[in-house]
């Protein structure tokens, strides 16, 4: 079954990764292109030599600033989000980092026009946020996620904390800190000045409905829950690609029920946990301008093509923390076909 995963812009990297713990124990934007800023690159030599799976990690690096002095929002354009977090946290004081037992990164687009109007889309199929800077900053504010939890089910017991670290005005860090141990960091990086999508690639033919090619206007998720040593079979992982589809959008949503890895897949949305199987899914945005215009109950719904995956494969080519590529063959239940490819570079 397909989850909710992400929330809106940062709370994704911060908000989410405290859940995750809690089940262990400037200016206008626009055009196309994938300009990245200058200065830091996105990624730099893992902490500690990198992780068991070769990811590269988040560097702790940065100035310690006031949440409210960073200068997020009103700076336009694609940033990345990543998180990892820790089973067993390693004394801050220390400067080493565990083992992530789960990592995850998103993309946001980010147009500001003023104080009063900062625009959010968050690589889903859903309509863009508006939001006062104000109300943009206070996203970054985890404890409004949990204002009437019981604090015994909190991060921490509701002592999590969170320090704020600023690398440039487009590069943040946050470490999540419980009782003086570290047991995660999330990252923020602005990696294009531009607004619009261009992160992958994403075709397919279908028996039924109109055919896809697109490159520009995709863009996508990443996670990844590699085993627990309790709990060999608690591992899976996600790969999601939002792409213009029509006069709206369509979705691919991945989750496999093994950490991310290369191989084939059998389709099946009720495989075994820790076997080679996954469920895919296709969802089309509903659009709702047509919706009002064309409330008739005689237009030819047989043709409407309303994907429901229930088998097929799927090849994932590569993966890591940051890209994906693959193809698939899927089989709907009017037993019609759907076969494409796909390719995710949130760098």
């Amino acid at each position: 079954m397909k989850s909710e995963m992400k929330r809106l812009f940062l709370v994704s990297a911060i908000a989410a990764a405290s859940v995750s713990m809690t089940a262990c124990g400037g200016g206008g934007g626009g055009g196309g292109g994938t300009d990245k800023p200058e200065g830091d690159p996105v990624t730099g030599d893992p902490v500690g030599g990198g992780s068991a799976d070769g990811t590269v990690r988040i560097q702790k690096t940065g100035k310690a600033v006031p949440k409210e002095e960073a200068n997020l929002g009103r700076t336009s354009g694609i940033w990345l989000s990543r998180y990892e977090t820790y089973g067993e946290g390693a004394p801050r004081e220390s400067g080493e980092s565990a083992e992530p037992i789960e990592y995850s990164t998103q993309i946001s687009s980010v147009r500001y026009v003023s104080d009063d109007e900062v625009i959010v889309d968050d690589c889903d199929t859903e309509a863009p946020v508006t939001l006062t800077l104000e109300a943009f900053k206070d996203t970054l504010n985890e404890k409004d996620e949990y204002v009437d939890a019981d604090p015994s089910e909190l991060p921490c017991n509701g002592e999590m904390e969170y320090e704020y670290f600023e690398r440039s005005d487009t590069d943040y860090r946050v470490e999540m800190v419980c009782r003086g141990e570290l047991r995660g960091m999330s990252e923020m990086k602005q990696i294009s000045s531009q607004t619009e999508y261009n992160q992958g690639s994403l075709s397919f033919v279908a028996d039924r409905g109109e055919n896809l090619t697109t490159n520009g206007g995709v863009c996508g998720y990443i996670e990844n829950v590699p085993p627990d040593d309790d709990n060999p079979f608690s591992n899976s992982g996600i790969i999601e690609l939002v792409a213009p589809y029509q006069n709206t959008k369509i979705e691919l949503f991945i989750e496999t029920n093994t950490e991310l890895q290369e191989g084939v897949f059998e389709v099946d949305g009720f495989g075994d946990a820790g076997s080679m199987t996954a469920d895919v899914a296709l969802e089309i945005a509903s659009n709702d301008d047509e919706d009002e215009e064309g409330d008739d109950e005689d237009d030819d719904s047989e043709d409407e093509f309303d994907p429901y995956v229930q088998g097929g494969s799927l090849n994932i080519e590569s993966v890591d923390a940051y890209r994906a590529s693959g193809s698939f063959d899927l089989i709907l239940d009017d037993e019609s076909r759907v076969q494409g490819n796909f390719s995710l570079d949130l760098q």
